[in-house]
């Protein structure tokens, strides 16, 4: 039989309408030769099919995430999980054939739907503008939907959907969160080399100034790094003199310090440690000087930039 609300075909003996929630008490119904003998198989198909297109959704949005060059440590198991995602969903798209035709008025559901989904796939890439234009998706989306969803009194049936929505959007920003603390944490370890280093240059200089009445070179104060695999260059000044450069052992030598120059005169002093602790060109860049000012922060945080 025939719903007169919303003129689609539902069970025999549908008291609600399942598609737009209409009442069939007092309203005559009309029968439809050749009706399908089960309304299930069309309901499983097209839960199948939207599996299959959220995980085709998630599999190119994996591909486009491995263009952004802070995921490149984790390029293999993006792929590997893109690939995945791609083959059960295109195996899910397979099975769930053919393809039922959609009323011209279903259409723009189907596109409310489609262009929420992508927002929340959108939002999550790891891009400046992503947030912006995924939450725009998804308002517009949530827009057609509920345009279309059918009366006044069944909009209410559609709240799960922006729940499930938002709840996709939260936990992928605490996971794209979670992966750049855990990217950080080894560049901070790495940074904790020049902030313990530039705090023994600063007491050997000071005692050197103790019993010398000024300052010196890397080579006069007499100071050794406790590992030989320093990833820093240090300077305690530019013009590259003997004792005044202490050369990086692991990695290349990195240019001095462009916020606070290294240099040293018989009453004042500035030592730098540069580095590149990363895959990118930004240089971090760290400095102490008489006063013991610069430890506790960076001049150029390569960890962040």
């Amino acid at each position: 039989m025939r719903c007169p609300a919303c003129q689609r075909d539902i069970p025999a003996n549908q008291p609600i309408c399942p598609h737009c929630g209409a009442r069939m008490e007092g309203a005559g119904t009309i029968p439809v030769p050749g009706e399908p003998a089960s309304l299930a198989s069309d309901n499983t198909n097209r839960r199948i099919r939207l599996w299959g297109r959220g995980l085709v959704g998630v599999g190119l949005a994996l591909l486009l995430a491995t263009l952004h060059p802070p995921l490149l440590p984790y390029l293999g198991g993006i792929i590997l999980l893109a690939t995945a995602s791609l083959v059960v969903g295109l195996a899910l798209l397979r099975k769930a054939r053919p393809k039922p035709t959609f009323k011209p008025w279903e259409r723009p559901k189907r596109y409310g739907d489609a262009l929420a989904l992508f927002g929340v796939i959108w939002a999550l890439l790891p891009h400046n503008m992503s947030a912006p234009l995924g939450l725009a998706m998804i308002v517009i989306g949530l827009a057609l939907r509920l345009a279309y969803v059918g009366s006044s009194e069944t909009q209410w049936r559609y709240v799960p959907h922006v729940m499930v929505m938002v709840g996709l959007l939260g936990g992928g920003y605490i996971v794209m969160m979670w992966m750049d603390t855990m990217k950080m944490e080894p560049l901070r370890a790495r940074q904790s080399e020049a902030r313990t280093n530039l705090g023994g240059v600063y007491v050997a200089e000071k005692a050197f100034f103790e019993e010398h009445k000024r300052y010196g070179t890397f080579e006069e104060i007499g100071y050794t790094f406790a590992s030989k695999t320093n990833r820093y260059t240090y300077r305690i000044d530019v013009s590259g003199k003997p004792g005044t450069v202490i050369p990086a052992n692991k990695g290349e030598v990195a240019p001095d310090n462009t916020k606070v120059p290294a240099g040293f005169s018989a009453t004042r002093f500035t030592a730098t440690a540069t580095a590149n602790i990363d895959s990118d060109t930004t240089i971090d860049q760290w400095h102490v000087n008489d006063a013991k000012q610069g430890l506790q922060q960076a001049d150029v945080d390569d960890a962040t930039d």
